[in-house]
């Protein structure tokens, strides 16, 4: 009886389906088993092998065995999983049977072509996806030639945009603003009325783009955006007596009553009416508010800035720039 089975069972007829589980690698498998034409019924003993071809050698995986598959009016149903072994070539199932109550596996032929069910499990790299993918599922990097030319990037060259931006630039970096600017001189004489105290310079000639100058009695220069200025000043100075005199120049920032580090320079004259002159240009961050001052003194009041005429213009006593640059 045993042999008789087994014969039988190697020439029945199989019909699949496939049915993809939710998660995993595992996927579901259900035939039919026929006993001499009829349905057959009982416990029976499966083996599944996986190949990448109908016929020959070429199993991938390894093989499953699947013990007492209840099988009722012909019908079964079992769980595989071969693990990824799914990266869209064709796949054929070999299943072997047995009884329950032992003995060797009889192979059934042919092989079993596996429907695409089981290759959604390779959706996680799938080449033609539907619908929505998250964003935090997504890893690696974009190859820049895998961007729409309409996409502006870092490497793009020769770009043109247009229309109408708004806003004060100042989440930019690296920027120079062109329309930041502080130039101004003066012509007149300026003298020193305390020895050894620095006093506010007064201008008389001013242009100004993103800054305010208040004059009257202290020249004050009032910037409106923060960010990183050149300073430049230069003057003519000298002295009306033969005596050692020094003149010193310097910016002063008023909002923290502390000269601008860098901005000094001085010089000694020893000779009576004979003009020098002093300049200076350094760099130095300027808050939006803060207010800005040129200042002078001498180590007596025979020290003096000097304005005069030649050539048939006016040669001022002292000028400055200043220029944002970032």
């Amino acid at each position: 009886m045993k042999t008789r089975l087994l014969f039988l069972l190697g020439i029945i007829v199989l019909i699949v389906t496939n049915s993809l589980q939710a998660q995993g690698t595992a996927f579901t498998y259900q035939g039919q088993l026929a006993n001499n034409g009829l349905p057959a019924n009982g416990s029976f003993d499966l083996t599944f092998s996986l190949f990448d071809a109908s016929n020959g050698v070429g199993q991938v995986g390894t093989t499953l065995t699947n013990s007492a598959v209840a099988v009722s009016n012909g019908l079964f149903n079992v769980a595989l999983d071969f693990g990824n072994q799914f990266p869209g070539a064709d796949r054929w199932l070999e299943i072997g049977v047995r009884t329950n109550s032992g003995g060797t596996f009889t192979t059934l032929s042919p092989r079993q072509q596996l429907t695409p069910n089981p290759y959604a499990i390779t959706a996680s790299s799938a080449s033609n996806l539907l619908g929505t993918l998250s964003v935090s599922q997504l890893s690696g990097a974009l190859a820049l030639s895998q961007i729409p030319s309409a996409v502006v990037t870092n490497n793009a060259s020769s770009v043109s945009l247009t229309g109408t931006f708004s806003g004060d630039g100042s989440g930019l970096v690296n920027t120079v603003t062109t329309a930041n600017y502080v130039s101004a001189y003066d012509t007149a004489n300026h003298t020193v009325s305390t020895p050894n105290t620095f006093q506010s310079i007064t201008f008389d000639a001013i242009s100004v783009s993103g800054w305010t100058y208040f004059g009257g009695s202290s020249g004050t220069f009032t910037c409106n955006q923060s960010g990183t200025y050149l300073v430049q000043y230069d003057a003519e100075v000298e002295t009306t007596t033969s005596n050692a005199t020094t003149i010193s120049l310097r910016a002063f920032n008023e909002n923290i009553d502390i000269e601008i580090p860098g901005s000094e320079s001085s010089c000694t004259l020893a000779v009576a009416n004979q003009p020098a002159e002093i300049s200076k240009s350094f760099l130095t961050y300027v808050a939006a508010g803060n207010l800005l001052q040129f200042q002078f003194t001498g180590s007596s009041t025979s020290a003096e800035l000097i304005g005069g005429t030649g050539a048939a213009t006016y040669q001022p006593s002292i000028s400055c720039t200043i220029i944002r640059i970032q």
